[in-house]
């Protein structure tokens, strides 16, 4: 079962590439050549890429210590080693978050589509974001369903931004 977490951890590698990529071409088409709106997007994207391989990296922390706990004694620090691991993950996992959707919430400042469809899915997106960090900060306090949710929000900021991208470019042409 460990086995099957760390190739998962490995698989994430791939997606991290993905999102970060995204967010890059989105910031490009909403911003054009404005360029500071688009350094910025650039560094949230940066930013949430770093902090997510960092997650990673504890996550498998993580695992490589309950491999050893397994043979451990609570004398050899297994326990510790994990806590201490988790204590890394944590912030690591907020910043990715909050980076992600303050990358999203910050394209509310490029210039708005042309096509209605667009721009629906831009406002969307910006809500989606919106609701995405006041979930990550409740997320943070009370750890409980409102993580999902923060989850949900964000993946609705992509599915909608995907949307904008589509009609962006079809209104475009």
């Amino acid at each position: 079962r460990i086995a099957t977490l760390d190739a998962i951890n490995h698989l994430d590698s791939g997606y991290i590439l993905a999102y970060t990529a995204f967010i890059v071409f989105l910031g490009s088409m909403r911003f054009g050549s404005n360029r500071k709106g688009l350094s910025i997007v650039w560094i949230l994207a940066v930013l949430a890429m770093v902090f997510d391989i960092l997650e990673n990296i504890a996550l498998l922390g993580i695992t490589e210590a309950l491999n050893y706990c397994l043979v451990w004694s609570e004398n050899q620090n297994g326990p510790a080693i994990i806590e201490n691991w988790v204590h890394l993950l944590i912030p690591f996992t907020h910043i990715k978050w909050a980076s992600i959707g303050l990358a999203f919430l910050w394209m509310v400042r490029a210039d708005a589509p042309e096509s209605s469809l667009a721009l629906w899915s831009r406002r969307a997106s910006i809500a989606f974001a919106l609701l995405a960090l006041i979930f990550l900060v409740v997320g943070m306090f009370h750890r409980s369903f409102v993580n999902e949710l923060m989850g949900l929000c964000v993946a609705l900021c992509f599915l909608t931004s995907f949307i904008e991208a589509i009609f962006n470019k079809a209104a475009s042409r």
